[in-house]
């Protein structure tokens, strides 16, 4: 058998996968997350973040190959994030791949973090050849015209901070714990999301960007007005803003990729990323996928977050080509 190491270190995740070249199959996949660490700071601290890597960066590999009962010869080929991401934490991951490779002297593979997302979901039946890719994460909003397995042409990004950081500042204002996404996605469920009207900036222009801070600026002057007359402390009305907010945030996103799908002539969109767990965005996306007649991709929870499961995807088909 010929396998495929893959490793993912471009934030706070220090996580590794083996992969069967052959029949494209997931061997095993081990993930050392870091949340508990930088809860404290409300966000992650580049510094720490790197430190950890270090620390766990060969113990999760011993473990890895453990799990996956497999020779460390058998490793044929590595797939490493290259970018995005924080430059330490990259460094570390691709630093320990260049190493392996060498010991083993097997040849690396530099994968892009959000392409890798949009395949998170790759070989599962009816996935589709080409499609718009939507990625929303804690660091980026982006999408993508998928034309041809391993190629991607970014056709949008966003020009300011990406979803998951506009949850987290929010949530931050609202005294919520890091990571707020989550948080407010529970508080959302129990709450009305006609209450407070967000503004949803740039649905009328022809191109694909996003920008968040209007959504930003409007929750700070709200939550200080609600603060004022000591509204705020209320459950209903914190719910009632984190369903208006999160709303907000589905019909910018929903808007761009339906859009792009119709300017390229494309019945599919992909989701990946962080935010793609979100509830309401799936229930959303499913609805609207029988109004289009669409067909649409999200991961399941585990495949929303970092892992390196995708990143070895993206590795096979890059080699495949």
């Amino acid at each position: 058998m010929t396998y495929l190491f893959a490793i993912e270190t471009s934030c706070d995740d220090t996580s590794m996968s083996i992969l069967n070249i052959k029949n494209k199959r997931v061997i095993s996949y081990i993930t050392f997350n870091q949340n508990k660490i930088h809860r404290n700071h409300g966000g992650i601290i580049p510094e720490l973040a790197v430190n950890e890597h270090i620390h766990k960066i060969t113990e999760v590999f011993m473990s890895l190959l453990n799990k996956s009962n497999i020779l460390i010869k058998q490793i044929k080929f590595i797939a490493a994030t290259k970018s995005p991401g924080l430059q330490g934490s990259l460094r570390i991951g691709l630093n320990f791949s260049l190493g392996l490779g060498k010991l083993l002297d097997i040849p690396v593979i530099g994968v892009n973090h959000l392409q890798s997302h949009l395949l998170s979901n790759l070989y599962e039946d009816g996935f589709p050849h080409n499609f718009i890719g939507l990625v929303i994460s804690g660091g980026h909003t982006s999408l993508y015209l998928r034309k041809y397995r391993h190629i991607f042409l970014c056709i949008g990004s966003t020009k300011d901070d990406a979803i998951g950081e506009s949850f987290d500042k929010v949530g931050r204002l609202l005294g919520l714990k890091y990571p707020s996404g989550s948080t407010i996605d529970r508080l959302s469920n129990d709450g009305n999301h006609n209450r407070f009207i967000f503004p949803v900036p740039q649905l009328d222009k022809p191109y694909f960007n996003f920008s968040f801070s209007g959504l930003k600026s409007f929750s700070y002057n709200l939550i200080n007005h609600l603060f004022r007359q000591d509204i705020v402390v209320k459950q209903k009305t914190l719910n009632d803003m984190c369903s208006s907010l999160r709303t907000s945030f589905i019909i910018i996103t929903l808007e761009k990729a339906f859009v792009a799908c119709k300017i390229y002539g494309l019945q599919s969109i992909v989701v990946g990323g962080g935010v793609a767990s979100n509830r309401a965005l799936k229930l959303f996306y499913f609805t609207l996928k029988k109004y289009y007649n669409m067909k649409i991709c999200i991961p399941k929870i585990f495949g929303c977050t970092d892992n390196a499961a995708m990143v070895g995807k993206l590795g096979i088909q890059t080699l495949i080509s």
